[in-house]
């Protein structure tokens, strides 16, 4: 009897030092606590989790990852990126979970608007997966998917919609069959558009599927309220919200929905903005907000709480090219022309691509019929092959790649012949003028037009007066804003 107590007694003891030996690991362990929480959006709580464990975990790869991912999703892209970094650095680059770092730093890297550095880091994830035997056809899928997305935000169509084709053809998923609905929303096929957002929001993804899910009824949404099929619109938003309750794109589209139907329940509209609100995690959220409710209030005559809304709205100061957008989508609805020319012709040197966006936002319609200027920013679409082609072999300078249908200015001019002649040639043209930093110390000719301009645009007018190709005369008065709207300008 006793024998036997001391048994159980001994078990006991046994069980107990293991269940405590055992018990912080298992209840601590935060990294799966951080990826459903990041699976259900809940950004800033899966924070909470990896700022309480971050010291303890800080070597934990998997831990890392969900963190980098998390940071990322916070638009904390630089403390992203040293995440990634110190994965890479911890694994030796080898494994699954390294793999993940290079594929989120090429994802942070896009954010940021480093376009290259995006590509090469694609092509890491994409070399190193195949070297380790690790690339299957998810993975494909991906591979392309996020590469059409870099080429589209850099202005290059043709090349991204061949590579979603690609992603395609190696798994259908949810947020490439979307990312193809897109492109030919954008192309004005809008029926086969409808049909591929529908596909999508049916389709399986490899995780996060109400999340994509939910992305692809939005998507959707959208297109039909653009197409002024509001009953279908509020519907398919609706659609959305129940695929994932805590999302803010959901509630604000239903506001604007309901904005623009006729007969639309404005105060339904309100409490929808409120909802947002609290599912709202960027700065400029909270400012897409603010603009939709001062166009609710000012749709009613309350100018006072119209005016509060809109002044907030306008303290956001974007950090990325997405926040560009969203800050120009905010004086577009206050109806600012300049605010928005300013803020896209900054965003279209840095990510062409948004001309796209713009090209079939709603939002920006009140001021195309304001400013025409708006409507000369936006890129031709038979043009496009065109612009797309020189900017790719280099022809076209950041300054100069945007308000395509403006008359061009004798630097402007001098700059891209420069590119042209030096690139067909593969010779430097000879700039007479190189040895002087001053122009007015130049011996031969005197310039006093040029002043105001970069040095590479005064370079440019050096090498193309060398040339013959333009010319001046000593004390010229023509500015070198002096528009190029005769042949007689140029000597050909």
């Amino acid at each position: 009897m006793k024998e036997t107590l001391l048994k159980k007694l001994i078990s006991f003891i046994l069980v107990c030092a293991l269940l405590l030996g055992l018990a912080i690991p298992i209840y601590a362990a935060p990294a799966d606590d951080i990826e459903k929480l990041y699976e259900q959006g809940r950004y800033i709580e899966a924070n909470e989790i990896i700022e309480k464990n971050y010291d303890r975990y800080k070597n934990d790869v998997h831990f890392l990852y969900e963190t980098a991912i998390t940071y990322s999703a916070l638009n904390r892209i630089d403390e992203s990126i040293a995440t990634c970094e110190l994965i890479i650095s911890i694994t030796n680059g080898r494994g699954e979970t390294a793999l993940n770092a290079y594929f989120q730093m090429a994802n942070n890297y896009s954010t940021k608007g480093e376009y290259s550095k995006a590509l090469e880091y694609y092509e890491l994830n994409k070399n190193n997966s195949i070297e380790q035997k690790l690339f299957n056809k998810k993975d494909e899928a991906y591979y392309y998917n996020n590469t059409a997305s870099v080429y589209y935000k850099m202005g290059d169509l043709n090349t991204a919609i061949e590579l979603v084709e690609k992603s395609v053809s190696s798994q259908n998923l949810s947020f490439n069959i979307q990312r193809q609905g897109y492109y030919n929303e954008i192309l004005s096929n809008n029926a086969k558009a409808l049909e591929l957002y529908t596909k999508a929001s049916n389709s399986s993804s490899d995780w996060d599927i109400n999340k994509r899910q939910a992305s692809a009824f939005t998507a959707k949404a959208k297109l039909q309220l653009r197409m002024g099929k509001y009953d279908e619109a509020l519907q398919t938003i609706q659609q959305s919200a129940k695929k994932q309750p805590n999302q803010f794109e959901a509630y604000i589209q239903e506001a604007r929905i309901l904005y623009f139907a006729k007969n639309g329940d404005l105060n339904r509209a309100l409490n929808q903005l409120i909802t947002a609100e609290k599912y709202a995690i960027f700065p400029r959220d909270i400012a897409y907000i603010e603009v939709w409710r001062g166009l609710i209030f000012k749709s009613v005559g309350d100018t006072i709480n119209s005016k509060n809304a809109f002044d907030k709205a306008l303290t956001f100061i974007p950090i990325n090219d997405f926040d560009y957008y969203k800050k120009a989508q905010i004086y577009a609805l206050i109806g600012d022309a300049d605010g928005v020319l300013t803020t896209l012709s900054y965003l279209y040197q840095r990510a062409p691509g948004y001309k796209y966006d713009v090209s079939i936002d709603m939002d920006f319609e009140g001021v195309r019929n304001l400013d025409s200027e708006l409507k000369s920013s936006i890129t031709s679409s038979w043009s496009q092959e065109d612009i797309n082609r020189a900017r790719n072999i280099g022809l076209i300078p950041p300054s100069l790649d945007s308000n395509y249908r403006q008359n061009i200015t004798r630097a402007e001019f001098c700059e891209l012949a420069v590119r042209l002649y030096e690139k067909i040639t593969g010779k430097e043209i000879y700039n007479p003028y190189q040895d002087y930093k001053n122009p007015h110390q130049s011996p031969q000719f005197i310039f006093t037009d040029i002043y105001d301009i970069s040095e590479d645009k005064r370079n440019a007018i050096y090498k193309m007066e060398y040339l013959g190709v333009v010319s001046s005369s000593p004390k010229s008065k023509s500015p070198t804003s002096f528009l190029f709207v005769r042949c007689s300008n140029v000597n050909v």
